[in-house]
């Protein structure tokens, strides 16, 4: 479960199925999440959020009120918010790309609308969308208590004390 959480960093490879969240996503659930960095794949397969979204070794993947909004270059198959997608009982709900910025005007590579994934700013006609969140998805984050907003820029999560666990690679780590 991945909810509140951004990437803005590039991601470039040699391989295939590179995203600006995650290469492939293979079960599970994330909310409010976007990615704004460029990907470059190499050999194939490149998405703005996910190089790859399809459901294995999972009973279930959600992906909801999610955004895409960095440059992606591949030499074969890219789309706006993922490159592949088996949407066979994987539920997108309310996310969206930016499909000047992606380059893409397609959610995934193959064409054809996808239910739950939309593009904007086509032809750079709202460049700032996902500055402002009185738009969708932003318009279902919580910016009184986990995002801020500042003009002319991406939300930012809020400062947050926590006291977690996690586990990295087999090594215990203490946040």
């Amino acid at each position: 479960v991945v909810v509140d959480a951004y990437a803005t960093g590039n991601v470039s490879t040699d391989l295939s199925y590179a995203g600006g969240f995650a290469g492939t996503i293979y079960g599970g659930s994330i909310e409010n999440v976007y990615s704004s960095g460029t990907v470059d794949a190499g050999v194939e397969r490149a998405g703005s959020f996910a190089g790859e979204v399809y459901l294995d070794f999972a009973d279930s993947l959600s992906i909801k009120n999610s955004f895409a909004a960095g440059q992606i270059t591949s030499n074969n198959g890219t789309g706006g918010f993922t490159a592949n997608l088996n949407t066979d009982n994987i539920s997108l709900v309310n996310n969206y790309f930016d499909i000047t910025l992606t380059g893409q005007s397609d959610c995934r590579a193959v064409s054809g609308a996808v239910i739950g994934c939309t593009g904007v700013n086509d032809n750079a006609s709202q460049p700032n969308y996902f500055f402002d969140n009185i738009n969708a998805p932003l318009s279902t984050w919580s910016f009184n208590n986990v995002w801020n907003s500042s003009n002319g820029d991406y939300a930012r999560l809020n400062a947050q004390s926590i006291d977690a666990n996690m586990v990295c690679e087999g090594a215990q780590v203490t946040a």
